[in-house]
């Protein structure tokens, strides 16, 4: 089994918004996925263009915490794709995507893509 990333056996596993699933969790589809905002004035949603998000070709499945926000997710599975959460003092956000090639192809040319990852590194480096 292809294990790249091992969030689940990490040491940040405890801080991460969302769980990792034991077993295989890679979702694709040449078809793509879509987004659906379920959050629209969440400081990582509010005001970016999601009505031009483009399919991505992949993503991991991860089940979201119960003290966590999905603040965006996949419309075809209902799956997590963006979620933000707290740990101690700080806060902190998942993608469950790539945000570059393979499945990000699409992601990296989003209109919101500069303004989408500017907003989450401000969003995390904030308190509480």
């Amino acid at each position: 089994a292809r294990e790249m990333g091992s969030w689940r056996r990490s040491r940040l596993a405890g801080m991460l918004p969302v769980e990792c699933l034991v077993g295989e969790d890679l979702m694709e589809s040449s078809a793509g996925f879509t987004a659906e905002v379920m959050l629209p004035d969440h400081p990582l949603a509010v005001d970016l263009p999601w009505e031009t998000f483009p399919p991505i070709f992949g993503y991991n499945e991860l089940i979201a915490r119960p003290d966590s926000e999905v603040v965006v997710r996949v419309r075809e599975t209902g799956h997590p794709l963006v979620v933000a959460g707290r740990y101690g003092q700080g806060r902190v956000c998942i993608y469950a995507s790539d945000p570059a090639p393979h499945w990000g192809l699409n992601f990296e040319l989003w209109e919101g893509y500069d303004a989408f990852w500017q907003r989450t590194l401000k969003w995390v480096s904030q308190r509480g």
